[in-house]
């Protein structure tokens, strides 16, 4: 097991068991198992035309985040 170096902080594991639903309206609720210390939690997305996952939200502490989409597509999440 690697140590962080003195003066940092180890970074935690991500998120496990994100699921995703499509509701209604273009919109597609994520839910994830919290992680025991995170302050927040970091969404990637690709969307349709994308080529790569960018960052696309930071999120306080929550387990669920419904996203708005502009178009009726497939969307990737981590």
């Amino acid at each position: 097991m690697d140590l962080p170096r003195p003066g940092t902080v180890a970074p935690l594991e991500p998120p496990r068991d994100l699921i995703a639903a499509s509701l209604p309206d273009g919109r597609i609720q994520l839910a994830w198992s919290p992680v025991d210390e995170a302050a927040g939690y970091q969404i990637y997305r690709k969307a349709p035309g994308e080529i790569d996952l960018t960052e696309y939200r930071r999120l306080d502490r929550v387990e669920t985040y419904t996203d708005q989409t502009d178009v009726d597509s497939l969307y990737t999440y981590t």
